[in-house]
């Protein structure tokens, strides 16, 4: 709030130095007791209203009295400085009797409004806890009113009651407190300089009420034997009795990740502070974290010692600061001179400085009248010199290296200090504004921040508050320090300090300030002033200290020196060629680009990684980057840019100090364009963010569609700037802006202007050109039907010019409107449009050719064609529902808007397209309707991966109505022999059937074979094929119902088998012995052996099937045998003749007295099985007149065979005889069954054949 306050008897006077007298003065006045303290501090939540910002507490010896103070939020201005503002101060009626407890000091508060303070008299620690009470009425600016509680923290409840009955309070004495707001933590300073630490708790959701979570103390005793052992020769510590602590500064998170306090003594040592756990056996190892944060102890880390101070070091110096180097020989202090640090009572860290306020001597009197402000900041003059030589530099750490903090490898702690006298004694010193933090990375030193905020945060400032007034301290940042050089060096002629100062930071950090400076950063022009103050004021009351005064330059003056610097510290670029001459080699940009590089990348830092947006309370867009930080980095970007496009020509024109390369030259300058094109974007985008918040950032979100909305809060600066998604989104909000201010009642054309004049290249104009066509649509749609063509032929034109600019959405709307408006040229061919636009290097177009691999980033593009191709065929959907719902006479019209659509879209040339109609077409149940389609890219679709069912049916469908029998042949073979296992074994046969059927059209090679021998090998597989589904049905028969049977069919049906596979994988397994002999058959794999081997079986199975069902077995073993016969003969594999008729003669002969078997049975049954008649004869007599195996060489053998011949040759005649026999003499052997009459009938022995052989005689000559 910028307040100094302090206390005179009975009053409080506040003091707002920030503003001009008279009125910056407030007194409160009228306090019952004698003020001892006063305090600022955060309200309790839920307690006061909320425009009440702070609480101010004033404590007297009996009373504390509390007031609410109302401060007005300041925009924040980087460049300009802190800013006083209006605020308004009110008793709240509250105060808290402190009688019981006596006078308290040290009163300290957290974020969350908890109260600590310390009791004078019994060195306590208390916290004052005040709450809403429903019993008190409404005290001004306090809700419902409150109630208070004064908590003895240091003792058990009830002992501090009685503190002197027992002979005092039996602990130390607490004399300081202090808060760390961050970490939730409370420190304690004891009368014996030991210092303990309270855990809070973890801090509160910002809409509920402050814990009251209070943890036992770590404490950390013996502080002055620690600092003595880690640094045993300090001159600060010269005894016990001497140390004394002067105050305790809790450092920020973003200033150390372990050291968590800072201590500082009246000798001005510094003694630094953890409260984690560290390793006893390796101390110089980082300590271990608590997971939330709570402390586990409180450890000293290291000490550090003030700087011997110099007689001159307290008189102002009018040299800038000595980054780096040795100071000049100091002149000798007057005699009886001695200065040391004994009477510190003040200091502060912030940001990596570290102020202490310290009294000087007043020779001649005992008083003191001056103070001394040790100022200490880094030495990043030192630093950058050791990163270059990575030679360390000796500092003075008390014996404690810096590598207890990070790696082994990180710089020596090294600080550059400055002594400023002060009138008056101090009082207090405090930052003037908070710090800017840059997130660095866990093992880089904090100290790096201000070398990357120097160029878009203003200096640190500091206000020290003393019994003459208030001082306000700048610090001295390098980019002060090489203004204040080039201004000394312009003066005196002499530009070693210049040189020295670039000697030390580099060539890339000198041109990158001296960048800065020459494009007027203006951070970096002009030194900061008090606001309000009028001019020619005394600066007695308010001074600003930094280390030079020289009076300053004109602004021109000092950035024309800079950019003289600029270019001759920058060089030129390099190229390092190693190896063959056509290798283009290494290039080593100049200093000027790396300046450029890095003075672009610190001003973009703030807002690069920071989101674009953030959502509050889960329902309000707000901006995430504040808009003075936005304002901050657009004007130095913008000088940046003038300053490039004014002196672009200083990076084309180089020094001469050594060899130059054309090559490395131009693209040095191409690479300094590019980041000139990043800067004038980021410029532009800055501007269209801050438009969007002009317009009312969540207002403008709600325009858009959810995926914008959900990805906006996830984007950063730097995706929308450099990525595709970022330039989509952009296009998105664009859109969103355009129709919020039409919402607002403003003309397209107006919003238009204003996008060109403050962001023309970020926002591309194709938004507007887009709700000018849509303006046209609208136009149509008042028009009579007669005149709308003109109108929406505009509209298409403007579309198609700003295809890119629209999305699905818009994109679909707009069809939809075409189908309304009788418009097909707009309903199909804006569709077409866009995805060629939408995918302009083809980048989708080759993820599709490619197949479309997984994780390609190009699946992007294709996903945004086939949103274009969804709307035309919504279109097309569209048309043909219309056609259905129409009645006469709109029938006609609908159907012609409907043909005229279906024509656009079949006349497109792309590729893609038609594929995606086609599937279209299918996944709506009309893939016939592909066959009446005559396209060139029919066969394409149907050819492509993958090599569905349903493309192939329609293919070799295809292939017939083109005439081309070829293709389909080897389609539908693939189909049948396709591992789809949703083809049945009849389908796949039907194929193959279809197959061999167009083969035998066939003029043509398929492939490597002639047509005769694809049609040979269709022809055999078919064969196989047919064996399989008789195989199917026996194994059906077989398996009957046995619950495996459904596994072995299922796997037999599920594809065309080899005829190895069905003998070894089914036939064999099981025993179906009529599928062994078809398969040998199918196969011509002779094997008698086997073969009869099989018909045993078959004819032994036969017998046990008559057993079982109680018949003659003849009659079964004639029944398989006919079956069988009819399909196996002629084979003379797999049903051998001549072994088969020898079987059944031989069990007809052993079982003729037994079985009642027929005479001419065994010849009868074979004859059944369509063999002829000559032939069986042929090879009965074969048998007869083979007497060398028995029965048939035995005369019973052969009384058997003669009579088996006559009645073979009687059942011959009359089967050629009767009704369905023929009578043709040239059919049936007349001449040659009388001939074998007469000589069978002079052997034959018995008078049954004898008879038989007659009576045939008669009738052969009685019918022929």
């Amino acid at each position: 709030m910028n307040l100094a306050w302090w206390a005179s008897g009975s009053r409080v006077v506040l003091w707002d130095y920030l503003l001009p007298a008279p009125n910056n003065l407030t007194v409160l006045a009228d306090m019952e007791y004698p003020v001892t303290s006063v305090a600022l501090v955060k309200p309790r939540r839920n307690v006061y209203q909320s425009n009440i910002s702070w609480v101010l507490l004033v404590v007297t010896s009996n009373r504390i009295t509390f007031h609410g103070l109302h401060q007005q939020a300041a925009p924040s201005n980087v460049a300009s400085g802190p800013q006083s503002q209006p605020w308004e101060i009110y008793d709240s009626d509250l105060s808290v009797d402190t009688t019981s407890t006596g006078e308290m000091t040290s009163v300290c508060g957290t974020d969350d409004g908890r109260i600590f303070m310390c009791g004078a008299r019994d060195g306590c620690v208390y916290e004052l806890v005040y709450r809403r009470t429903e019993s008190w009425g409404v005290i001004p600016f306090v809700t419902r009113g409150a109630r208070y509680e004064l908590m003895n923290r240091s003792v058990a409840v009830g002992s501090s009651f009685y503190p002197t009955l027992f002979g005092g309070p039996k602990h130390d004495l607490i004399r300081m407190v202090a808060v760390d707001p961050k970490r939730n933590v409370l420190y304690a300073l004891s009368n014996q300089e030991d210092i303990s630490v309270f855990y809070l708790g973890l801090a509160a959701p910002a809409n509920q009420e402050a814990s009251l979570h209070f943890s036992a103390p770590y404490t950390s005793k013996n502080i002055y034997t620690a600092a003595l052992t880690q640094s045993p020769s300090n001159p600060s510590l010269p005894n016990k009795q001497s140390f004394r602590i002067a105050g305790l500064i809790p450092t920020l998170p973003q200033e150390s990740r372990y050291i968590h306090l800072v201590a500082v003594t009246t000798a001005g040592l510094r003694l630094y502070f953890t409260f984690f756990r560290r390793n006893p056996y390796n101390p110089t190892s980082p300590p271990y974290p608590t997971p939330n944060g709570a402390p586990v102890s409180l450890d000293l880390m290291f000490v550090r010692s003030p700087p011997a101070v110099p007689y001159d070091a307290i008189v102002p110096r009018t040299d800038p600061a000595w980054y780096g180097r040795q100071r000049p020989a100091e002149p000798q202090p007057p005699q009886g001179y001695s200065f040391s640090f004994t009477e510190v009572n003040s200091a502060t860290i912030c940001s990596s400085d570290f102020l202490i306020g310290q009294a000087l001597p007043k020779t001649g009197a005992s008083a003191f009248s001056k103070a001394a402000i040790l100022a200490c900041s880094p030495d990043l003059g030192r630093l950058f010199r050791y990163n270059a030589d990575q030679n360390p530099i000796p500092g003075t750490m008390g014996g404690m290296g810096y590598s207890a903090l990070a790696p082994a490898q990180r710089p020596p702690l090294t600080e550059s200090w400055t002594i400023l006298p002060l009138d008056g004694l101090t009082h207090g010193i405090a930052p003037l504004a908070q710090p800017t933090f840059i997130l660095t990375t866990p093992d880089s030193a904090s100290v790096s921040s201000e070398m990357l905020t120097m160029f878009t945060a203003a200096p640190a400032q500091y206000v020290v508050l003393t019994t003459s007034g208030a001082y306000v301290l700048q610090h001295r940042r390098p980019v002060d320090v090489l203004r204040s050089l080039i201004e000394r060096s312009n003066r005196s002629g002499n530009e070693d300090d210049v040189q020295q100062f670039h000697d030390v930071f580099g060539k890339e950090q000198s041109c990158a300030m001296a960048l800065a400076i020459a494009c007027g950063n203006s951070l970096t022009l002009r030194d900061w002033t008090p606001p309000s103050a009028p001019a020619g004021q005394d600066a007695g009351a308010l001074m600003r200290y930094s280390v030079g005064f020289e009076p300053q330059l004109q602004g021109q003056g000092v950035e024309m020196l800079a950019g003289r610097l600029f270019q001759r510290w920058g060089g030129h670029p390099i190229r390092l060629r190693m190896g063959a001459a056509q290798d283009d080699g290494t290039m080593l940009f100049s200093g000027k680009y790396q300046g450029l590089s890095i003075y672009v990348g610190r001003l973009l830092r703030p807002i690069w990684k920071e989101k674009v947006a953030t959502v509050v309370g889960g329902k309000t867009f707000q901006t995430n980057v504040t808009m003075s930080t936005l304002s901050q980095v657009q004007t130095e970007l913008t000088n940046l840019n003038l300053f490039l496009e004014r002196e672009m020509a200083l990076f084309e024109i180089f020094t001469t100090d050594g060899p130059a390369d054309d090559v490395a030259r131009e693209r040095e300058l191409a690479s300094c364009k590019a980041l000139k094109a990043l800067v004038s974007r980021t410029i532009e985008a800055i501007a269209f963010v801050m438009l969007m918040i002009d317009f009312g950032l969540h207002d403008v979100m709600m325009q858009c569609d959810p995926r914008v909305r959900e990805l906006l809060p996830k984007m950063s600066y730097e995706e929308l700037l450099v990525t595709e998604q970022g330039t989509e989104a952009a296009r998105a909000l664009v859109n969103a802006i355009i129709n919020h201010q039409i919402s607002q009642q403003r003309s397209v054309d107006a919003v238009s202007d204003i996008l060109n004049q403050r962001c023309g290249s970020f926002c591309s104009p194709e938004q507007v050109i887009v709700y000018k066509g849509y303006e046209s649509i609208r136009l149509a749609r008042q028009e009579h039907p007669s005149q709308r063509i003109t109108h929406l032929q505009e509209s298409l034109r403007q579309f198609s010019q700003a295809a890119r600019a629209l999305t699905p959405e818009k994109l679909s709307e707009y069809c939809k409107e075409y189908c309304d408006l009788g418009y097909p040229q707009g309903a199909i061919g804006l569709p077409l449009v866009c995805a060629r636009e939408w995918d302009a290097f083809e980048e989708g177009a080759a993820y599709f050719a490619a197949d479309k691999p997984q994780g390609d980033p190009r699946a992007y593009r294709y996903a945004q064609r086939e949103a274009a191709y969804k709307c035309a065929f919504q279109s097309l959907k569209l048309l043909d529902d219309r056609v259905l719902q129409a009645a006469d006479p709109a029938v006609a019209d609908a159907d012609r808007l409907r043909n005229a659509a279906y024509s656009i879209a079949l006349q497109s040339d792309d590729e893609i397209f038609h594929y995606n109609l086609y599937q279209w077409f299918v996944d709506n149940g009309q893939e016939t309707r592909l066959l009446e389609l005559h396209t060139s890219f029919i066969e394409g679709f149907l050819t492509r991966p993958p090599p569905v069912l349903w493309k192939h049916e329609l293919l070799w469908q295809f292939y017939i109505r083109n005439a081309r029998p070829t293709e389909a042949a080897f389609i539908l073979d693939v189909m049948a022999h396709s591992t789809d296992s949703s083809i049945t074994l009849e389908q796949r046969i039907s194929y193959l059937s279809r197959a061999v059927s167009n083969a035998k059209s066939l003029s043509a090679p398929v492939g490597e074979q002639s047509p005769v021998e694809f049609l040979t090998d269709l022809e055999e597989r078919l064969e196989v094929a047919q064996l399989q589904a008789e195989l199917y049905s026996q194994l059906q028969q077989v398996l009957g119902r046995d619950p495996a049977s459904g596994e072995a069919l299922k796997k037999l049906g599920s594809q065309l088998w080899s005829i190895t596979d069905l003998w070894q994988q089914f036939a064999i397994p099981y025993d179906l012995d009529y599928i062994k002999l078809l398969i040998l058959h199918v196969s011509n794999h002779s094997n008698l052996n086997l073969v009869m081997g099989t018909w045993r079986r078959i004819i032994e199975t036969a017998k046990d099937t008559a057993v079982k069902q109680g018949g003659a077995a003849h009659d079964y073993i004639s029944d398989a045998i006919i079956r069988y016969g009819q399909r196996l003969y002629p084979s003379n594999v797999a049903f051998p003749l001549d072994l088969l008729l020898d079987e059944l003669l031989r069990y007809q002969y052993e079982n003729q007295d037994t079985a009642s078997i027929p005479s001419g049975w065994a010849c009868r049954t074979l004859t059944s099985a369509n063999v002829e008649w000559r032939t069986l004869f042929d090879i009965l007599e074969s048998v007869y007149l083979d007497h060398s195996s028995p029965p048939w060489s035995t005369p019973d053998g052969q009384a058997f065979l003669r009579m088996e011949i006559a009645q073979y040759l009687s059942l011959w005649f009359l089967s050629e005889s009767g009704p369905m026999g023929s009578r043709s003499s040239a059919e049936f052997p007349v001449a040659f069954v009388d001939t074998k009459v007469g000589e069978y009938l002079n052997q034959q022995t018995s008078e049954l054949g004898r008879k038989i052989l007659l009576e045939l005689s008669k009738s052969l000559r009685r019918t022929y």
